[in-house]
C-alpha cells in the first residue's frame, strides 16, 4: 500500500498497518492481445491445474 501513496502508519498495539486517514482506491483491469506462443503458455493457476486434474479435462 505504501506504493501507492496510502496513508498508512504501524500500530503497535495492533501488531499491524492501520490507515491514518479515510482512504480510496481505484482497481481495474487492462486487455492485452497476446501472440500464439504467450497463449500457448498462459497458465490458470495453482488451483486450475487442480481443477483439470480432477475433471480430466
Amino acid at each position: 500500500m505504501k506504493e501507492l501513496n496510502a496513508p498508512i502508519c504501524y500500530d503497535l498495539s495492533r501488531q499491524s498497518y492501520v490507515y491514518t486517514e479515510s482512504t480510496n482506491f481505484k482497481c481495474g483491469f487492462y486487455v492485452e492481445e497476446l501472440d500464439e506462443t504467450s497463449e500457448r503458455n498462459l497458465s490458470g493457476g495453482y488451483g486450475f491445474g487442480n481443477m483439470k486434474r480432477l475433471l480430466k479435462f
